[in-house]
């Protein structure tokens, strides 16, 4: 009877101990990891809209900038792996490219309010993350 009592109980702590191992986080920076540089784009786009207050057509060229944004990192990141300096210049430009175009979209108190955003996020969490905006 003891030894069922033991082995009843060792069972249910090696089930538990299986049920609390979490799945993997997803990489640095992504908070939907499997999401398509579409998706991607949609949520930037909303979330400047939600700041901005963008008009319909501000909303459907700031939504091609970030879709043609999001596929070209998409490309350059391929496999994944640590990228190169190489890659590094060119995301940068390619981030640089997308502030331009959307700058070139909002007014000039619009991109005043992005950027007066952009800082307290900056304040809030210590880091702004470019395609998160």
């Amino acid at each position: 009877m003891k030894k069922n009592l033991i082995l009843t109980f060792a069972m249910a702590i090696m089930t538990l101990a299986t049920f609390a191992q979490e799945t993997p986080a997803p990489a640095r920076g992504e908070k939907h990891p499997n999401a398509s540089p579409q998706e991607r784009a949609k949520q930037a786009t909303d979330k400047l809209n939600g700041v901005v207050k963008l008009s319909t057509d501000q909303y459907t060229k700031v939504l091609e900038a970030n879709t043609n944004f999001f596929t070209q990192r998409a490309a350059l990141r391929g496999a994944g792996g640590p990228p190169s300096d190489e890659t590094k210049t060119k995301m940068k430009a390619l981030m640089d490219d997308r502030e331009a175009k959307v700058k070139a979209i909002l007014s000039a108190d619009q991109w005043k309010k992005k950027e007066e955003a952009r800082k307290a996020q900056v304040n809030d969490r210590g880091a702004f993350k470019p395609g998160e905006e």
